[in-house]
């Protein structure tokens, strides 16, 4: 993992998800390494995703002179990075960047692999409209740990979502990407969405499974060989097989209560 402090020329960028102004990402680059993830793409990123973290060690710093300058807006926190990836527990700019906008009171989202956002639970509470999610993809540890080698494991997951909804967070998960022959097995989602229930989450969100240039060349050292129908949800990707999966989900949400988010 090669780590390298950098500066940035702005904290506050431009949002292109919907009801945000605002993104924040203190890192570039992720120490997860997950196999599906999206961000290289967007990022237009050639080096190889996982293997790097550019760490934007004045970002706090930054982010305070904008805020007291800039149009006040909703933050999306961590849109093309996990914002508690293993190096935040050195740098904690994540947290630094907090308490920034908590002092401006700017309403904030998250999502996070990472039980480490559990140590920030204290500066979250301050927020008057603080929204924390967990990105989660199958209740399967074993293959969890090979599409997601650098993210924490689904059970210290489970156990931040308990903490959050015990502190009044309200937590809510995100199934994401619904993987064919993984999160569309049998028993898959009932499986999972009982873990959910049980950590206190009352909010689902799902979204399906989007080839993107790059991502197929990561996948196939880790999972073609176990999961066969990838190379065929690459080429083709089975809108019928999402559509299914997405109504399992309902399903079994409405079964026990849980919300799911559109």
């Amino acid at each position: 993992m090669v780590i390298r402090e950098v500066t940035c020329r702005t904290a506050l960028g431009a949002c292109g998800l919907p009801g945000f102004r605002y993104s924040v990402n203190p890192y570039r680059g992720c120490e997860h390494g997950c196999v599906y993830c999206y961000s290289p793409a967007v990022l237009r990123e050639e080096r190889a995703w996982g293997s790097f973290v550019d760490v934007r060690i004045d970002m706090p710093t930054v982010l305070a002179r904008e805020l007291a300058r800039k149009e006040r807006g909703p933050v999306w926190f961590g849109s093309v990075t996990d914002a508690y990836q293993p190096a935040e527990a050195r740098y904690c700019l994540t947290r630094r960047c907090l308490e920034q906008l908590a002092r401006a009171d700017v309403p904030v989202s998250l999502l996070t692999k990472s039980g480490l956002v559990a140590r920030d639970y204290d500066l979250m509470k301050r927020f008057s409209e603080f929204e924390l999610g967990f990105s989660i993809t199958c209740a399967d540890e074993s293959i969890r740990a090979i599409m997601e080698p650098g993210a924490s494991s689904l059970d210290d997951r489970l156990r931040a979502m308990a903490d959050a909804s015990k502190a009044g967070l309200r937590p809510w998960a995100f199934i994401a990407p619904i993987m064919p022959g993984i999160t569309t097995r049998p028993g898959e989602i009932e499986t999972l969405i009982e873990k959910l229930a049980a950590a206190g989450i009352r909010k689902v969100g799902f979204d399906p499974f989007r080839p993107k240039p790059g991502i197929w060349a990561r996948l196939r050292p880790f999972l073609s060989a176990r999961v066969p129908e990838f190379q065929q949800a690459y080429s083709t990707p089975d809108t019928q097989l999402m559509a299914q999966t997405g109504e399992r989900i309902e399903r079994e949400c409405r079964r026990r209560g849980i919300g799911v988010v559109a």
